[in-house]
């Protein structure tokens, strides 16, 4: 069973084993406090946030950014950092900006 499945890892383009981590991860953090018991911390958004970001993901990556501090999550320079180098790498300079701002205003 588990050579059938490596296997057809094999012959799968790498962007869709790349797709599916990525989902995987999320899955893993959404899942940590009830199923895992285990807690979710900053670090742990930071870092899911992070995978959604160097995914390409950029509307999941925002979404969970605008989300965080109502799951309760205190955002901190690294949460923001994150979004900052996903606006810029996007050459969105005026939306990296307002994430800058956003930072400095709380």
């Amino acid at each position: 069973m588990v050579v059938s499945m490596i296997s057809s890892l094999n012959h799968q383009p790498r962007y869709v084993l790349h797709v599916d981590l990525i989902d995987k991860a999320v899955e893993v953090f959404r899942k940590m406090g009830k199923s895992y018991n285990c807690a979710r911390t900053t670090q742990s958004f930071n870092t899911i946030l992070n995978v959604l970001v160097n995914g390409g993901r950029i509307s999941d990556a925002t979404e969970l950014f605008a989300k965080g501090p109502k799951m309760g999550f205190r955002l901190n320079s690294v949460s923001y950092n994150v979004m900052i180098k996903m606006w810029l790498g996007n050459t969105d300079w005026e939306k990296a900006m307002k994430v800058f701002d956003e930072m400095l205003g709380r």
